[in-house]
């Protein structure tokens, strides 16, 4: 199914100063489907759907909880908030705040511009290396109980610091770069910032 939403011809434009036509759509679908949702310019929600989830905004937040399997969200201009997420995620703001938080396998995470919280659950794991990357703004990461990946974090101007409950990283306090094996190693999970801290600690 495909709704697609156009603004009306010319001729029957009413000009209003300080307005612009608009519209809200709300969609209700099976909790099992897969989901491509598109605006050029306005907030995407998504709620309570397990499948293929592809969001995309031009200009605009991005909201998603309670979803499982493969998340995709990308936007232009605006922060993006994805809470309860059992899968993988591929998340891209070129400016704006991000917040994760669920049980992950596979991680991608870039915002040009924006401080960054991911919160990983019981049972995250590394299938593959991830990345967690800002331009500009502060990381923290919280990581669960046995937990491994070989962490690889860069804070560019700013500190990394590592909670000795999930790393014994030394005097970490004064470093802008840290190498440390959390839960005994694993893959890369790679974590940039040009200006800010990066924190690490148990979730």
């Amino acid at each position: 199914m495909s709704i697609d939403v156009r603004k009306p011809p010319r001729a029957n434009v009413v000009v209003q100063i300080g307005t612009s036509p608009s519209a809200r759509l709300v969609a209700t679908v099976p909790r099992h489907c897969n989901l491509t949702a598109r605006s050029g310019d306005g907030p995407v929600t998504i709620e309570r759907l397990a499948g293929r989830i592809d969001a995309d905004t031009g200009d605009g937040s991005i909201h998603a909880s309670d979803v499982e399997g493969s998340f995709r969200g990308h936007t232009g201009d605006g922060s993006v908030r994805v809470v309860s997420l059992n899968g993988t995620a591929d998340i891209e703001s070129g400016d704006g705040t991000v917040v994760l938080s669920g049980r992950l396998s596979k991680l991608r995470l870039r915002t040009g511009d924006g401080s960054v919280a991911v919160t990983l659950d019981a049972g995250s794991a590394l299938e593959d290396d991830w990345e967690v990357r800002t331009g500009d703004g502060g990381i923290t990461i919280g990581v669960p109980d046995a937990f491994a990946a070989e962490l690889d974090a860069d804070a560019g101007s700013g500190r990394v610091r590592v909670d000795r409950a999930v790393a014994d990283a030394g005097d970490e306090g004064h470093r802008s770069r840290l190498r440390a094996n959390l839960g005994g190693g694993g893959k890369r999970f790679m974590v940039r910032t040009a200006d800010g801290s990066i924190v690490v600690k148990r979730s």
